[in-house]
């Protein structure tokens, strides 16, 4: 997969006719594998389970108040049984990516996860709608990371580094609210399943997808369809480019 999604950006721009437009490809993979199989190297104790539950399979919206956490997370290279925690995170940026040469790095915000699909049926009562509750959150949290890398550019002994936040709550927010613009027929639901609840492994051969996930903005009940990231990745582009130079 990553040796296609490279030759894929190599060619998209080579079909770019801006000369400042560049995508460019970040290897994640041989980071993060270095951290989990070194990862005493780096003060992490556990990397073959998540912090949430039991951390061998609850993922996203399954880590949840239902599910404890453990106590500590800074000594666990893993959140759920899928997405690193905070402080791998910060290993895998500070001490991976930018050792490895990489001077412009860009960190997406929180989405409007009040209106994710998962959310909407979880916490927007019968008519399904957002959660203004957690929208607040998801805007909170980019304000303080916002701030953060900011500060944290501030701190680089290197003119030619740059870490940019890039915000996505709002270009996402947009495309969810008035989806009939950029073409799409349903916001509220993934086209996985019931398009309410299924989200990552929960979408299989067992949960049937719809006839035509193009014209669905969410793919499962959290992930946008390739389509709409392709809609958001335009927008970020528009948006956010220029902030690396």
């Amino acid at each position: 997969m990553n040796s296609k999604l490279s030759s894929a950006i190599t060619s998209y721009n080579n079909s770019l006719n801006d000369p400042k437009a560049r995508i460019v490809y970040i290897d994640i993979y041989n980071s993060l594998l270095n951290i989990i199989l070194n990862h005493d190297k780096y003060g992490f104790s556990v990397a073959d389970k998540g912090c949430c539950g039991t951390g061998n399979l609850e993922v996203s919206i399954l880590c949840n108040k239902l599910t404890d956490p453990c106590p500590n997370d800074s000594v666990y290279v893993f959140w759920d049984s899928y997405h690193p925690t905070e402080r791998c995170y910060r290993v895998l940026v500070n001490q991976e990516l930018y050792l490895l040469g990489a001077k412009k790095i860009g960190l997406f915000g929180a989405a409007p996860i009040g209106c994710l699909p998962s959310q909407r049926t979880l916490a927007g009562g019968e008519l399904r709608v957002c959660s203004e509750i957690y929208n607040q959150a998801a805007q909170l949290m980019n304000s303080k990371l916002s701030s953060a890398i900011t500060s944290y550019n501030n701190s680089l002994n290197d003119p030619k580094a740059r870490i940019v936040y890039i915000d996505i709550y709002n270009s996402l927010l947009n495309i969810i609210l008035n989806h009939d613009k950029y073409g799409f027929s349903v916001a509220d639901k993934g086209c996985c399943g019931t398009g309410n609840l299924e989200v990552s492994i929960l979408c299989n051969k067992l949960t049937d997808p719809c006839p035509n996930d193009s014209v669905y903005v969410f793919w499962d009940s959290y992930h946008p369809t390739e389509r709409c990231y392709r809609v958001l990745v335009n927008q970020v582009l528009q948006s956010s480019l220029n902030k690396f130079f």
